[in-house]
C-alpha cells in the first residue's frame, strides 16, 4: 500500500499535467477491452501517436474522456492503472478517477521514464461490466 499512497501525494502535486483526450469503444478484434483512439485537442481533430509525449517537468499525464457525440458511447472512466515499463520492478498503482470522466496519472519529474498506462472504463456509471484498454505508454522526455 505505500506505493498507492505515494502516488496520491504525487497526483495532487502534479505541476502542470498534459492532458491527452480519448475516444474509446468496444474493440472489434477483442468484445472484452477497450480501443482507444487518443487526441491533442478536445475536438478530437489532431491525433496522438504512441508514446504518448509529455514534458519531464509536467509531473503527469491527464486523459479525459472525448464527449459522447465523439466517443459514441455511454462510457465512464473508472481510473487508470499505472507501472513503469522501464524497470523490471512491478509496482502497479490504482489511480480512480474523481468524476468518471477524467483521471490523472502522475510521472516523476526527477528523471526519464516511460510509464505504461491501462485505462478502466465501465458500461455505465455503475459498473455492470469493465473494459481495460490496450496499454498506452507515456514518456515524459518531451513534447
Amino acid at each position: 500500500m505505500p506505493n498507492v499512497s505515494a502516488i496520491y501525494v504525487t497526483a495532487v502535486t502534479a505541476h502542470n499535467p498534459v492532458t491527452y483526450y480519448v475516444q474509446t469503444g468496444v474493440d472489434p478484434l477483442d468484445p472484452k477491452r477497450a480501443a482507444c483512439v487518443f487526441f491533442f485537442d478536445k475536438a478530437c481533430k489532431q491525433p496522438a501517436t504512441q508514446p504518448l509525449k509529455i514534458k519531464q517537468s509536467s509531473g503527469g499525464i491527464t486523459f479525459a474522456m472525448a464527449s459522447p457525440q465523439h466517443s459514441g458511447c455511454g462510457w465512464a472512466l473508472v481510473g487508470a492503472v499505472a507501472d513503469r515499463t522501464d524497470t523490471v520492478a512491478i509496482d502497479p498503482s490504482f489511480i480512480p478517477s474523481p468524476d468518471h470522466a477524467q483521471v490523472t496519472v502522475p510521472v516523476t519529474t526527477q528523471q526519464q521514464v516511460t510509464v505504461g498506462v491501462l485505462l478502466i472504463f465501465s458500461s455505465t456509471q455503475s459498473p455492470t461490466q469493465l473494459y481495460a484498454s490496450a496499454d498506452p505508454q507515456v514518456q515524459n522526455d518531451g513534447v
